[in-house]
């Protein structure tokens, strides 16, 4: 599919988008908000921002799960470089096909998980201020090093 096509848009808008928090999963819909995720994630001290992010399938190129791993692994590097807080997180495709561990960003600025879904090859993130509707950041078409 080509970068912003129609039918990548409308995939990113189905597929299911979860977080972990305190041991309950919190299922994120595009266009919705999310009050009780919000609530648990200012018990966590969450002020503004959080944002779903993935390191896994640049620009929606399956690969394997061990390459997957490591560009995960980069991910959580660049984080833990940041000092960036986050919990576990996972996308799949509607049908739950193409799983994909990732991450949730507490409070990290807008600009740096732009950054990093660039830095990591992905096409899109999943971002929200606390009170407000989930909504896909899509990323320019070139961005990306393919880390």
């Amino acid at each position: 599919m080509s970068p912003r096509s129609p039918a990548l848009q409308a995939a990113y808008e189905a597929a299911v988008y979860t977080v972990s928090v305190r041991s309950q999963t919190h299922r994120i819909r595009i266009g919705c908000r999310h009050p009780l995720l919000d609530r648990r994630l200012r018990g966590l001290g969450c002020q503004q921002w959080w944002h779903l992010i993935t390191a896994c399938n640049p620009r929606s190129e399956p690969l394997t799960a061990t390459e997957n791993a490591v560009r995960l692994r980069r991910l959580g590097d660049d984080l833990a470089a940041l000092g960036v807080r986050h919990l576990p997180a996972r996308n799949s495709d509607c049908d739950g096909g193409w799983p994909e561990p990732a991450y949730c960003l507490l409070d990290t600025a807008p600009a740096t998980a732009r950054m990093l879904a660039q830095r990591h090859a992905q096409h899109a993130l999943v971002t929200a201020h606390l009170d407000a509707s989930a909504r896909l950041l899509w990323m320019p078409d070139a961005a990306g090093s393919g880390a």
